[in-house]
């Protein structure tokens, strides 16, 4: 969906759940930009604590997707410029999530995304001076949401959402 290839794989953040985005690309396939890693222990904890069939794993994976888009197209520059924390740039990438749960709900009614709200509202912070400060719980839900709703509309493509998405995350924060 986000029409991205970059490797992905796992690292030990035993010291601290998470899972990041870089534009640095590990191997030397051809087609690939990026890199995409998840933590170990982030992983367990939301496969176990959300009974949620992997989408909090999936919307986790769809938000750092949506770095290596920024990243690619150079929106992250933009984005990053536009505020003095990394808030833009995560509120962005939040909203690209929200738009792949949409179209993932339009597609499979049934699942279950309450765990991937959860989880995003859950890591929201109030550091509004830290310049990794990515958003409150609130604006990060906000984001989402606003992603969701666009991923419900039939023939929303990602390249839409992206410019829509940046749109909506700087004038709205």
């Amino acid at each position: 969906m986000f029409d991205e290839r970059p490797s992905v794989g796992f690292f030990d953040d035993s010291r601290g759940q998470g899972a990041f985005a870089t534009s640095y690309t590990i191997g030397s396939e051809t087609g690939i930009y990026g890199t995409v890693a998840f933590g170990r222990r982030l992983f367990r904890d939301l496969i176990t604590r959300y009974q949620d069939q992997g989408m909090s794993v999936m919307a986790t994976m769809a938000h750092e997707f949506a770095h290596i888009a920024q990243f690619r197209s150079g929106a992250v520059d933009h984005l990053a410029n536009a505020h003095a924390t990394a808030k833009y740039v995560e509120l962005h990438a939040d909203f690209l999530l929200g738009y792949y749960l949409g179209v993932r709900k339009r597609q499979e009614p049934s699942v279950s995304l309450w765990a991937s709200g959860q989880s995003l509202f859950e890591i929201g912070d109030y550091k509004f001076n830290d310049p990794r400060h990515h958003g409150t719980p609130q604006e990060r839900t906000s984001a989402a949401e606003a992603g969701f709703e666009l991923g419900q509309e039939d023939g929303v493509t990602f390249k839409e959402a992206f410019s829509g998405g940046m749109d909506i995350v700087l004038s709205k924060f």
